[in-house]
């Protein structure tokens, strides 16, 4: 025989040798390790690489849950941002009043070569899209990703992160905050359940300008009820309250603010000087609304997300476009069994 036997329903790998003999290189070099720089060179930047996504991780496992001090609760969960890298949504509330923000912000974690570095970002105060993402610590796939173009940025930090201590600085002021500082020395530690907070802003001299007091927050279980009905509507309930459920029938005492999803605050009662509304169940508003508050207790908070078809549908309603999901929160005041008088009435 002068030649091997070929089949020819098997295609010669041409293309595909090179990357073969490539491949099985590399494996060599990492099992078998290399004596030259070069072919130390590829696993060493393999291993940096690797150490440096550990440190993004790290720090996402560390910093994401629910933190209570004795006024106020943190609440830090990884959500999408449009065209960002991983992104922690960081809410800080009054413990006692879940719609009182204090302040919120968006970190997205990023490498610089093998460092971390986190870019720490403000909602643009033009509307109240920031407001939209209350309680998206909660269920954050029921929220839509945060649109960038609705971030700007404060000011960058560097991170150093250990195993259990997560260091922030930047060089640069915040422009947002009270005072501008030549520098902000921010150091998270996180031991077990406990995380300390401890925030300086420096003159250009290097002497604290304010903060140096350390926040101390214990981490908590805090899983809010979220119920997703068959007919789309969602509800979570940031406060639970107490007493009797509302019913259908009932007389309702309600405060409620309501969005659409581009940040844009609709109707609220505080604009009309009032703490709530007096009604009864079912009130001659849109389904939603209705089928939100059923079940809640009085003191009770909930922010509930309607569907169009729960909604106004494809009806324009001033500045609410056709086909709009929207965004309640209701603060439940009272509810009691109306009489015949009060079943009779309309709001």
């Amino acid at each position: 025989m002068t030649g091997a036997f070929v089949d020819p329903r098997v295609r010669p790998m041409k293309s595909n040798s090179n990357h073969l003999t490539a491949l099985l290189g590399l494996m060599f070099a990492l099992t078998a390790g290399v004596g030259t720089a070069a072919g130390q060179e590829a696993p060493d930047r393999i291993a940096a690489g690797l150490e440096a996504r550990l440190k993004v991780q790290t720090a996402v496992v560390m910093l994401s849950g629910a933190w209570k001090s004795d006024d106020f609760t943190l609440h830090i969960r990884e959500l999408p941002v449009h065209d960002l890298p991983r992104s922690l949504y960081i809410q800080m509330i009054r413990t006692d009043d879940p719609l009182d923000t204090q302040w919120r912000q968006v970190w997205s974690l990023h490498l610089v070569g093998n460092e971390l570095d986190v870019r720490v970002s403000e909602f643009a105060p033009e509307t109240d899209y920031g407001a939209i993402f209350t309680g998206a610590w909660a269920a954050p796939e029921k929220f839509p990703p945060i649109a960038r173009s609705r971030l700007y940025a404060v000011g960058d930090l560097r991170a150093k992160v250990g195993r259990r201590t997560i260091r922030l600085a930047a060089d640069s002021p915040f422009p947002t905050l009270q005072r501008a500082v030549h520098h902000l020395d921010m150091e998270i530690a996180v031991e077990g359940d406990r995380l300390d907070w401890r925030t300086t802003g420096l003159t250009a001299r290097g002497e604290p300008a304010w903060g140096a007091e350390t926040m101390t927050f214990r981490r908590f279980k805090h899983e809010p009820a979220v119920v997703e009905h068959e007919n789309g509507l969602v509800a979570i309930d940031l406060l639970e309250g107490d007493g009797r459920e509302a019913r259908t029938g009932d007389e309702i005492r309600v405060g409620y603010t309501g969005y659409v999803m581009t940040g844009h605050a609709f109707y609220s009662t505080e604009w009309q000087g009032e703490e709530a509304v007096r009604t009864t169940l079912p009130a001659e508003y849109i389904e939603g609304w209705n089928l939100g508050i059923i079940g809640m207790k009085p003191g009770g908070v909930r922010r509930i997300i309607v569907p169009p078809w729960l909604g106004y549908g494809m009806q324009p309603r001033g500045m609410i476009p056709p086909n709009s999901w929207l965004i309640f929160d209701l603060e439940l005041k009272g509810a009691e069994p109306a009489d015949a008088d009060a079943e009779s009435r309309t709001p």
